[in-house]
């Protein structure tokens, strides 16, 4: 029964070690890639917004020179209108349209830029060609993202009541055997694959960055995913490092509380055999003494006379008969 338990225990905890492992990546991505506040952070971090201006304003340019304005002319002007302000405003009414519409609070996401378009209209600047930018353009291919993830909740719930039954089972076997250590041993395990992760994006993006030996500086908008995917992939690995280290370090003093409040039962000792009851009455001390040096032992058996030898059996001669 015993090593049943045993193998049950290890088996649950194989399944809950990687279940329990998702489900803190998948939290953690939550609470940082999929929410509109961390992005918005790490953009103000990495000076997007002042790039994004500047690569958009020469982009329109390019595209909208002619022989009355240069493209010099065209971004000058621009510059006042596209500021970085004005894209901070822009993008981060995205993001947080995105994030409702993903939580099911919000219409489908759009970017409106038909401000903007009737500002440079305004200031004599050449129309741009894509008549879309006059009115809000819709993110469709977000709806698509959003059935898949309707789709998953019907998983995500099972993963959630699997993992609980799981815990439950773990604590059951626990404390039927009176072992807690492969509870400690779940965190511990939990910590170092945590910890390999954080560790792994910590290092990623400048093994990336020198393998790879790429120039951004010549796009605005390539510097802005680099920057933005290099300073996000670190501090993931700086929140997973931390997360990972807390794990193991609580699975290690569990470990050790729990090793020692368990410990193997001891069987108890045979008990002595009884002194038999002697049947004689009791006598006095001296009398006791003499009687025990008069009892013969077989190792020490009481002196005495010698034997007497047998008699000899005499011999009878047979009688003489006289004539």
């Amino acid at each position: 029964m015993h090593a049943m338990l045993s193998l049950l225990s290890k088996f649950f905890a194989s399944l809950l070690v990687p279940i329990l492992f998702i489900g803190i990546v998948g939290f953690t991505l939550r609470q940082t890639v999929f929410s509109s506040h961390y992005l918005e952070g790490q953009l103000q971090k990495t000076n997007a917004y002042s790039k994004l201006a500047t690569g958009i304003n020469q982009n329109i340019a390019k595209n909208s020179a002619d022989h009355v304005l240069s493209e010099q002319q065209i971004s000058s002007q621009l510059s006042t209108i596209i500021t970085p302000a004005v894209v901070q405003q822009k993008l981060n009414t995205t993001l947080d349209q995105i994030q409702t519409y993903y939580q099911g609070k919000g219409p489908v996401p759009t970017i409106d830029v038909s401000d903007l378009v009737a500002k440079a209209q305004a200031a004599g600047l050449p129309a741009p060609q894509d008549n879309n930018l006059t009115k809000p353009i819709e993110l469709t291919p977000l709806k698509k993202a959003q059935e898949v993830n309707n789709k998953l909740k019907l998983a995500k719930l099972l993963v959630a009541v699997g993992t609980l039954l799981l815990i439950v089972g773990m604590v059951a076997i626990a404390f039927v055997r009176r072992n807690f250590k492969p509870l400690a041993n779940v965190l511990i395990s939990l910590g170092v694959l945590v910890s390999l992760l954080g560790g792994g994006l910590l290092l990623v993006p400048s093994i990336l960055n020198k393998a790879a030996k790429l120039n951004f500086q010549t796009d605005s908008f390539a510097t802005v995913g680099h920057d933005l995917a290099t300073n996000m992939a670190q501090s993931l690995g700086a929140r997973f490092l931390a997360e990972g280290i807390a794990l193991l370090l609580v699975g290690i003093v569990a470990r050790v509380v729990m090793g020692k409040l368990h410990r193997p039962t001891r069987q108890a000792s045979a008990p002595a055999p009884a002194t038999p009851v002697s049947s004689d009455p009791a006598l006095p001390a001296k009398e006791s003494f003499e009687k025990l040096e008069s009892e013969p032992t077989a190792s020490h058996p009481v002196a005495g006379p010698p034997p007497v030898p047998a008699p000899k059996p005499v011999k009878k001669s047979p009688p003489k008969i006289q004539l």
